[in-house]
């Protein structure tokens, strides 16, 4: 049981880190095309 919410928590903490990645990579995205 503890190994199975160890690798929930891992999922969960790695789609939040992609999720972050993905916001900050459109948001610089948005911006260089604001600034052209």
């Amino acid at each position: 049981m503890s190994t199975f919410t160890r690798s929930l928590r891992n999922s969960s903490y790695q789609f939040g880190s992609v999720t972050i990645l993905l916001y900050f990579a459109s948001w610089g995205i948005w911006w260089s095309f604001f600034q052209i």
